[in-house]
């Protein structure tokens, strides 16, 4: 493996430095790398076992320089939301290894959920519970001279259509209007961002509707963040585009919903910014759509099979991956092309496959998976045509 905790380095006959450490929770090895840290490698492993010391035999005069030592570090950090076993969940910013960690700090009341960076790698988006209280009035107001238009569909007319809207709101979570959207600043300020009752004043929310906002995405150049927005009403859910500099609120779902009743979910901006991936139910089909990222129109159909979400871009905008779940309720990942036609081609027979994101050159595909009796990460080429292999677990 590329990255793991070790103890114990010594230099080997070859020149290499070698080290205990772990492959996983059952698996400790004798690993080494080069000194600058390249050429990593297993040497021994073991899991009847605890390899917890090692030495070689060395010639006189063999000692290694140790210039090289801590010429490559490995760059980048790992944002986290981590658990105590007491319920509690803290931010955290993290070496790659996870040895030097540094909790960062939120208002008091605040308990983060999910988080990830904004476009400038030092900013955070993440989500936290909030008291909704008192209702308020929607915002933000319509425009001088504009007049507000509250959401309606089909369904309000039909009496099948409400009693599916209540099974879908039946569905829902109790909390789902709690949960709402921050973006922390590098100096540690935190700012609300979404609240229950924010709305685009073209599509705005029904007398009693609170709504809850998910998945935090920002657009590559910081200058929007998008976000799932749930109806606590009807059950339906809608992507809205936030701008941070003007508070514009714009619901790209109503861009060609009409009065259709709405499912989107699982915004992914491309990496362009023009473009955003969504999920979409219709009917009984699920399906990865790609529409435009500021206006919401101009939506086409990916080659996704039934039953895909969580759509990821590859780094050239010019590929999908998703996660398809089959019939018998496997998950596995597809690639698409991002510009909608052409046909899914599979990347991994693993199952259940989740979570894909792709590596930053674009040539690998990770996705998280069964290993074992535990979750490991898992790496196939971007390009498909090979058995995925472990990475970590």
């Amino acid at each position: 493996v590329s990255e793991m905790s070790g103890v114990l380095p010594r230099f080997a006959p070859d020149g290499a430095v070698s080290f205990n450490g772990a492959l996983d929770a059952q698996t400790t090895c004798l690993c080494s790398r080069r000194p600058d840290g390249s050429h990593p490698q297993v040497l021994i492993a073991a899991t009847e076992i605890a390899l917890d010391w090692h030495d070689w035999p060395q010639a006189a005069g063999a000692a290694q320089s140790t210039d090289a030592i801590g010429s490559r570090p490995v760059p980048g950090r790992v944002l986290l939301v981590l658990a105590g076993i007491d319920g509690s969940r803290t931010l955290v910013s993290a070496s790659p290894d996870l040895i030097r960690r540094r909790t960062l700090s939120l208002p008091s009341g605040l308990t983060p959920r999910t988080a990830r960076w904004a476009a400038d790698g030092e900013s955070i988006l993440f989500t936290a519970d909030v008291s909704i209280g008192q209702t308020r009035d929607p915002h933000p107001a319509a425009p001088a001279g504009a007049t507000r238009r509250a959401h309606v569909t089909l369904e309000d007319f039909s009496p099948t259509g409400l009693a599916q809207r209540q099974q879908h709101v039946a569905a829902l979570p109790s909390d789902t209007a709690a949960e709402q959207v921050f973006l922390r600043a590098p100096d540690g300020s935190v700012l609300q961002l979404t609240d229950p009752w924010i709305e685009d004043w073209q599509d705005g929310l029904a007398p009693g509707d609170a709504r809850g906002n998910t998945s935090p995405v920002p657009t590559p150049d910081g200058q929007a963040v998008l976000v799932r927005n749930v109806s606590t009403l009807t059950g339906e859910s809608f992507i809205l585009r936030i701008d941070l500099r003007t508070g514009e609120v714009r619901n790209l779902t109503n861009g060609t919903a009409g009065v259709l009743p709405t499912d989107d979910a699982d915004p992914a901006v491309s990496p362009d910014g023009h473009r955003v991936a969504f999920a979409w139910t219709e009917g009984d089909r699920r399906g990865i759509y790609v529409m435009d990222a500021t206006t919401g129109k101009a939506v086409t159909p990916t080659a996704a099979s039934p039953a895909a979400g969580t759509p990821t871009w590859s780094p050239d905008g010019a590929h999908l991956a998703v996660v398809v779940t089959d019939a018998d309720g496997r998950s596995r990942i597809q690639r698409v092309a991002g510009s909608g036609g052409g046909s899914a081609v599979p990347l991994s027979a693993v199952t259940p496959a989740l979570a894909p994101d792709y590596s930053p050159d674009g040539s690998q595909l990770v996705f998280l998976g069964p290993s074992g009796a535990v979750i490991g990460l898992y790496a196939v080429p971007a390009d498909g045509g090979a058995s995925a292999r472990s990475v970590l677990v």
